[in-house]
């Protein structure tokens, strides 16, 4: 143990170690010679190092040069004493450096550790950029702000609710702090101020408000534009804030203009157009006099609508509305019919307006008569208007120059052009394929009578430049009193031919995860190895099988399962090349297709660790989160040398060797793979019929007591009786088994056999001993384990005391959830569980504390070692150790010496199993044992 672990364990051992670990700040502790004992994983995330890099380095090397010296004093001082608060720890801001040598502040307190060794240092720094960032910036934004007020040509300052002078800019000197409002603000305008001060006061916090006033200077009143804002609640202000701009001149500008504006009036009353002004309501301000018998005084005032035919009065009045709404400078145009002395007239009126302007304050309105040229295209309008109600799209073309001369609505609402810009183009321009010279070839059987119509479906190019699919229809048209023209009618065709690419989509990509489907990926590899051949290269496949997804499925459902599967498409999507094909090939099942040069045979590996490494990592649906992986295999073509369906099979059966290679891996085919899954293609069927024809056989071996060296259970182990391969162990067939989803089937015949030869050994008198029986993860994962379980005890009859069920800590891990619900419930029907192999995978104290054991089985790989390699040693009497403190029996597997044996009893081991005190045998052959337990002989020399 080292120095600074030493000190630790003396502050409280795993918890102190946990409290540095979960520290925000980097936690260092360094002995007199400033060597780092402990990095905690601050440290590593803020200096860039890890522990493994650091511990037993150097300090020095995170200090620059310019502090090493002034550090290593501070140091000395705190070892000898002298250093002020040397036991409290006291704070250092300094320099340290990162990875790479960037500098950055930092904050440190020590603190000195009693140790027996020597002094030692706990170091607690913190990175402080952050703050002196901030605390510069404010001190920037502070005098930034501060010579911004001084200099700036418009007025500042800071007034009470009241409106009395709290703060003023220095440039208005002649104001003093406690001046009111009436030695400040023009009496004439008090009123104004006064009410905008309550409003920004009301508004709240931050709100602003424009007052318009005369403000006193030294040399009499000038005119203020001001923005109040309200600061009130501001520690720093505590007021409202004016900042005022002189407008004085432009004042005095605007008087020039009235004279301008007489100029102007004059004008108006000799334009032979109607002319008025409206207020925001739409009332006469102005009208110009008429010569047609209204006097202009007697409309002053009344509604402009009451001059406008009934049936217009609303499009007049929208039009009014919205254009009071758009703000000054906005123009509309209306037509409407305006009432006269003699009846009606169509006037085109033009309005603007000019509410903020100080010399109209209104709404200029313009009307111009226009009743003979609308009574003339009246007849021409409805029929516009006909078409444009039409869904159709109606161009109409010159038949000389192409260029369109009538566009219907529904050409405007098709092609996102307005009218005018439409009316400069030609048919060409709205059809990408269809340069002028092919147009004109296509038309001419029309110009020279050959056809009466063509009929074509095309593409016409909206204005944002997508595409539209359009049917058209196109005619020649001749007259005496028009140029010839062509009429195109046009039918937007969108729907339907969204409908046919869907319905090809449909047809060649999954419907779950938008991935060419089975066909496509037969079709895409077909040309590829076409490809291949021709011009040489090669084709390559990955086949893709998630690992244990049917679990997904039964557990959580198969809608959660085909989420987990779009998630998996979309993270295979990011990996996968712009040129290569993904596809679900069904189910579960993915395939990558890949066409590269022949001489690169490396870039699918990368591909295919790429995959790996994406998929390892988990699932989050809600608050769920699922764990995939997958077994990858790839085979490869070369100038086309295989067929797609070939190509396919040999990936597949790669693929197949990774799940047997044990899944989460990646295998290639070679000449001997299909052999030999072509075996174990034949071992599963075999296996079938074995289950079910009296192959198996049990095998036992003994466990004996450590202390009397007598029998006092047997562990059962499946074998398979082959005949023609003669007697398999459970390495040939098993992993088979558990891919075939046989092995539940297994471990059950397995259970029930050895229930029956305990109550066969209690006729010997051998009435104690117990059984023990392994389940799989499958097992495990299975609702009904615990049900079968007690269906055997239940048919036999034995005590469920005499059952011992073993689970290996990897099936722990695969499943933690459900297998421990599972083995709690197998555990209150009396039986015993034990956890196989302790020690080779990654259990946790945790585990040993949820989980409802009442053995555990040390590894034969600590055994071997037992009494001749320290680790291993150590390793046993810890784990004795532990399980006695937890209440829990162990069993030593693996012994094969009368040395080992003597350890064992030394350490207090309970119970022991091996080769030393017997291999597994058939039942017949153990008798003699079980006679021996019947009559309490030490079978194996007890001292």
């Amino acid at each position: 143990m080292g120095l600074a672990q030493s000190a630790v364990v003396g502050l409280g051992g795993d918890v102190y170690r946990s409290l540095v670990e979960s520290a925000s700040d980097a936690i260092l502790c360094v002995d007199v010679e400033q060597r780092i004992h402990v990095w905690n994983a601050a440290a590593a995330e803020m200096f860039g190092y890890s522990a493994e890099e650091m511990v037993g380095e150097s300090l020095s090397r995170l200090l620059p040069a310019v502090v090493r010296a002034g550090h290593d004093e501070l140091i000395r001082g705190f070892a000898e004493g002298t250093a002020d608060r040397a036991e409290m720890g006291v704070g250092q801001d300094l320099s340290a450096m990162r990875r790479g040598g960037d500098l950055f502040p930092v904050e440190i307190r020590l603190a000195r550790i009693p140790s027996d060794a020597g002094p030692l240092f706990m170091a607690s720094v913190r990175d402080i950029s952050r703050r002196i960032e901030a605390e510069n910036a404010r001190y920037s934004d502070q005098e930034f702000f501060a010579m911004l007020a001084s200099n700036s040509f418009d007025g500042a300052s800071v007034v009470d609710r009241e409106g009395t002078i709290m703060h003023v800019q220095p440039a208005l000197e002649w104001y003093d702090p406690g001046t009111p409002i009436e030695g400040w603000c023009h009496c004439d305008d008090l009123s104004a101020v006064r009410q905008s001060l309550d409003e920004v006061a009301r508004y709240g916090d931050g709100a602003s408000v424009e007052v318009t006033y005369r403000y006193r200077t030294a040399g009499g009143y000038r005119w203020s534009e001001s923005r109040l804002t309200n600061r009130l609640n501001s520690a720093s202000v505590g007021g409202i804030v004016i900042n005022a701009r002189d407008i004085t001149l432009r004042v005095e500008a605007d008087k020039v203009s009235q004279a301008q504006s007489e100029w102007y009036e004059a004008l108006a009353l000799n334009t032979s157009d109607a002319v008025a002004v409206l207020d925001a309501d739409g009332l006469f301000r102005f009208v110009q006099p008429s010569a047609d018998g209204y006097d202009s005084s007697y409309l002053t005032g009344l509604p402009s609508s009451d001059l406008v035919h009934p049936d217009d009065v609303e499009a007049w009045k929208e039009a009014l509305e919205d254009l009071v709404d758009r703000g000054s400078g906005a123009t509309a145009q209306v037509s409407v019919r305006g009432r006269y002395p003699d009846g009606y007239r169509w006037l085109d009126s033009h309005l603007r307006n000019m509410l903020d302007h100080p010399a109209v304050r209104g709404v200029v309105a313009t009307g111009r008569d226009i009743t003979e040229e609308h009574l003339i295209g009246e007849e021409l309008r409805q029929f516009k208007e006909t078409l444009d109600q039409t869904l159709d799209c109606v161009f109409m073309f010159d038949a000389e120059s192409l260029q369109f001369t009538y566009v219907n609505q529904g050409a405007i609402a098709q092609l996102g052009y307005d009218r005018a810009e439409l009316l400069r183009l030609h048919p060409y321009d709205i059809k990408p394929e269809f340069p002028e010279a092919k147009f004109r070839d296509m038309i001419a059987p029309l110009l020279t009578g050959e056809r009466g119509q063509v009929r074509l479906e095309t593409f016409h190019r909206h204005k944002d430049g997508h595409r539209v699919p359009v049917d058209v229809s196109l005619q020649y048209v001749t007259s005496a009193d028009h140029p010839a023209r062509f009429i195109a009618v046009v039918r937007d065709v969108t729907d339907r031919h969204e409908f046919e690419v869907r319905l090809q989509h449909q047809a060649t990509h999954d419907a779950l995860t938008g991935l060419p489907n089975r066909e496509l990926l037969f079709d895409r590899l077909d040309h590829a190895l076409a490809r291949a051949a021709r011009h040489g290269g090669a084709v390559s496949v990955l086949f893709l099988d998630l690992d244990r997804f049917k679990l997904i499925n039964d557990t959580s459902g198969h809608g959660v399962g085909d989420q987990v599967l779009v998630a998996v498409a979309e993270r295979l999507r990011t990996v996968v090349r712009k040129g290569d094909t993904l596809a679900r090939h069904g189910g579960d099942e993915f395939v990558v297709l890949v066409e590269n040069n022949a001489a690169e045979t490396d870039g699918v590996s990368l591909l295919a660790g790429r995959i790996r490494d994406v998929l390892q990592e988990p699932v989050r649906l809600g608050d769920s989160w699922f764990h995939t992986t997958a077994s990858i295999g790839t085979a490869r073509s070369t100038d086309g040398d295989h067929d797609a369906a070939t190509l396919l099979s040999n990936a597949d059966a790669a693929m197949y060797q990774a799940k047997n290679a044990g899944r989460d891996c990646i295998e290639s085919f070679d000449s001997s793979l299909r052999a030999r899954l072509q075996h174990q293609v034949e071992t599963e069927t075999e296996l079938r019929t074995a289950i079910h024809g009296d192959e198996l056989r049990v095998h036992y071996q003994p466990i004996v007591d450590v202390a009397s060296a007598t029998i006092k259970g047997f562990e059962a182990l499946v074998r398979w009786q082959h005949p023609n391969r003669g007697l398999l162990l459970p390495a040939e067939f098993i992993p088979i088994a558990e891919d075939a989803g046989l092995i539940g089937a297994i471990d059950l015949w397995v259970l029930q056999r050895s229930a029956e030869q305990a109550l066969i050994w209690d006729d010997t008198g051998a009435d104690e001993l117990w059984v023990s029986v392994n389940l799989s993860a499958n097992d495990l994962v299975d609702p009904d384990i615990a049900n079968h379980v007690a269906d055997i005890i239940r048919a036999t009859g034995i005590d469920p005391s005499r059952i011992h069920i073993e689970v290996t800590e990897s099936a722990l891990i695969e499943h933690p959830t459900l297998a421990s619900a599972a083995l709690h419930e197998i555990r209150q029907l009396g039986t015993k569980i034990a956890l196989d192999d302790f020690g080779t995978g990654y259990s946790s104290l945790t585990q040993l504390q949820t989980m409802p054991l009442t053995h555990i089985k040390i590894d034969r790989s600590f055994i071997n070692g037992l009494g001749t390699n320290p680790t291993d040693t150590a390793i046993v009497e810890s784990t004795i150790r532990l399980a006695h403190d937890l209440g829990l029996t162990v069993v030593a597997e693996g012994v094969e010496t009368a040395e080992q044996l003597a350890f064992l009893r030394i350490y207090d081991c309970h119970f022991a199993q091996g080769y030393y005190f017997g291999r597994p045998e058939p039942v017949e052959r153990l008798e003699p044992a079980a006679t021996a337990v019947a009559v309490g002989v030490p079978v194996f020399g007890a001292d």
